[in-house]
């Protein structure tokens, strides 16, 4: 029966790229590949996991690709009938309706100072210390280590799956901006390499400076043991640069097929360091690269085909506790919310014959297992509409549109892993996502319309009229 699953979907993936002109990052696209991906892993390890496929995980997972494509694709009709409408276009004036029938401007490349960029630096190492001396300070408390991936281990246990320990508050807010440092520098080094004039290769290490805000981030996300940061830094990289190529040949070109085959080879290579970072972020693997590549792929799979026949009992949890877990904590720290011990994020582990499978089991297990059926059948409606109105509204907006596609990057991940996990709601939905919005306004601001010599400017003309005023009286 999972080999049917991934028939079905191998063929699902094949109708809607062509159900929405070839646009390999129409969400719906995005969203059934990422699960061809981890059903063929899971299918991979049948008889090595044992599993026995049933009926009630075959029909969630299909109906919800089948929701998923339908909405996404109700709302795209609807954003390409709403622009054919505000052109006066009709049928016969084009033959691709999602295209501006308007000529192409070639967008101002904004260029960052220099000095913007050398103060991002000076701020991430100052953070990333700051950080580092917070690390061992919680795992000297738990333990004695000899080498930063022992310090990693006592530290991701205890802060992450134990709840025992954590990071001074203070300490995450000023980890915000290096957030909003890494996406905003990333788009416009992409921006750069995309519309240079020049060589792109010439391009790419001219402007290799504009990297060094991201690559801080992935060491800040290192020290932290988050490796779904730095897979999500990378993500919405690899979604900006498509929507900005796009945006330059107007929406008009089709990737080819063969540069998808060389963006999956790029993947198979992220997944092997994927690997081998393991042992470096203090996480214990005593598995083959196959086995742990396919088991981080596919493992969800096969959990909720777990969870589906044997969900766990005597939950102590709230409404809502598992698929929006940092909201319910955020009401936790405020005290809106009374728990006698807050619960880790983290859902239990699944085995089949002594093999560990792992503990995710895709978007659908949190709200199944918080709503039931009919709202886990709401929030993927919700979910699919969401990335497709974002989307397909990009290409239409004439302000803001740098920033809204920076905002997008940094969201796709909790689409491209809906097959892991239920991202969209767990860390999107939450009130940090507001400050963080608020950090990426700023940011983003700062690097593109401070200026000291406006500040100067206004300041002399400020003194000058108070002179001026001084002088009358």
């Amino acid at each position: 029966m999972l080999i049917l699953l991934l028939c079905i979907f191998i063929a699902l993936l094949i109708g809607t790229y062509f159900l929405f002109k070839k646009d390999i990052m129409q969400p719906a696209v995005v969203f059934v590949a990422m699960y061809v991906v981890s059903i063929f892993c899971a299918v991979v390890n049948i008889e090595k996991w044992n599993i026995d496929f049933k009926l009630n995980t075959f029909i969630v997972l299909l109906v919800g690709a089948i929701e998923f494509i339908g909405v996404s694709f109700l709302v795209y009709k609807l954003c390409v009938k709403k622009k054919k409408k505000e052109h006066g276009l009709d049928k016969t004036e084009s033959n691709n309706p999602t295209v501006d029938s308007q000529s192409v401007k070639e967008m101002d490349v904004e260029k960052i100072a220099l000095w913007k960029i050398l103060l991002i630096c000076v701020y991430d190492i100052v953070i990333i210390s700051l950080l580092l001396y917070n690390v061992f300070q919680i795992a000297s408390n738990f333990g004695t280590f000899n080498s930063l991936s022992q310090a990693l281990g006592l530290y991701k246990e205890h802060a992450s799956y134990n709840v025992d320990a954590s990071l001074p508050k203070y300490l995450g807010r000023l980890q915000k901006p290096i957030y909003a440092f890494a996406y905003v520098m990333m788009f416009f080094y992409l921006k750069n390499i995309v519309y240079s004039k020049e060589k792109v290769i010439k391009t790419i290490f001219k402007k290799i400076y504009y990297v060094i805000p991201s690559i801080c981030f992935i060491i800040q996300e290192f020290l932290s043991s988050n490796r779904l940061s730095i897979l999500s830094l990378l993500i919405g990289a690899f979604t900006m640069y498509i929507i900005i190529w796009n945006q330059k040949n107007n929406w008009t070109k089709k990737i080819k097929l063969k540069y998808v085959g060389f963006l999956g080879i790029l993947a198979i290579v992220f997944l092997i360091l994927f690997y081998f970072s393991a042992s470096l972020v203090g996480r214990k693997n005593s598995k083959n690269m196959v086995d742990y590549i396919t088991l981080y792929c596919g493992g969800s799979i096969e959990c909720l085909n777990q969870y589906m026949q044997k969900p766990p009992v005597n939950q102590d949890k709230p409404v809502g506790g598992e698929s929006f877990y940092y909201l319910i904590k955020n009401f936790y720290d405020y005290g809106l919310l009374k728990i006698d011990k807050f619960y880790p994020i983290h859902l239990e582990f699944r085995y089949n014959n002594n093999v560990m499978i792992g503990n995710v089991y895709t978007g659908y297990r949190r709200w199944i297992n918080d709503f039931g059926f009919i709202g886990a059948f709401l929030l993927q409606g919700i979910m699919a509409g969401l990335y497709s109105f974002m989307y397909n509204k990009i290409r239409d907006l004439k302000k803001y549109k740098n920033f809204v596609i920076i905002m997008y990057g940094y969201m796709s991940y909790a689409l491209f892993l809906h097959c892991i996990d239920g991202y969209l709601y767990l860390l999107v939905v939450r009130i940090a996502f507001f400050t963080t919005l608020l950090t990426f306004m700023a940011v983003y601001w700062f690097l593109i319309r401070f200026s000291v010599n406006k500040i100067r400017d206004v300041f002399r003309k400020n003194l000058n009229d108070v002179n001026n005023k001084k002088v009358r009286n």
